[in-house]
């Protein structure tokens, strides 16, 4: 507007750019350009910083769509991923205990065995500071079950 606006030798001043109908019909953003001037960046921004941020912007609000929500559960999968490894622990605690009760097939000694190989991983797994509890119970566990295989095999060795 700024540049041809002005009058030249094939036309008067004002007369280009307008959205008159010549030959060809006249696109949807040029009807929003005389409605409403430059678009936003365009006014405050020069042309090709304007085209690049808006392409930007256009490109940066799917990428937020996906990320925002992958980032808020970034967090749990964090923390269950820690108990998971914790947890897993506990199965294999379980099954000693099972194996206690069963009274039978494995002797006093194996399951002790078993239950200092499971207490030295306990003791090498390396979680955050926020989960170290669940590892002292974890070790508090294992005290109170391999306190309970000495009292069976105690009883048992009577």
């Amino acid at each position: 507007m700024e540049v041809h606006s002005a009058g030249g030798l094939f036309r008067k001043a004002g007369e280009f750019p307008a959205p008159e109908r010549v030959d060809l019909p006249i696109s949807k953003d040029v009807r929003q350009y005389y409605r409403s001037g430059p678009p936003f960046l365009q006014r405050y921004l020069p042309y090709g910083i304007a085209v690049l941020a808006s392409r930007l912007l256009l490109l940066l609000i799917p990428v937020i769509g996906v990320a925002y929500p992958l980032l808020r559960t970034a967090p749990a999968l964090y923390g269950w991923s820690m108990r998971r490894r914790i947890f897993r622990l506990y199965g294999e605690l379980k099954y000693i205990e099972v194996e206690l009760e069963s009274l039978g097939t494995i002797p006093a000694t194996e399951l002790l065995a078993q239950l200092h190989r499971l207490e030295e991983r306990a003791n090498r797994l390396q979680v955050p500071f926020a989960f170290a509890p669940f590892l002292y119970q974890l070790r508090n566990h294992i005290a109170l079950v391999r306190a309970r295989i000495e009292q069976v095999a105690a009883r048992a060795g009577r």
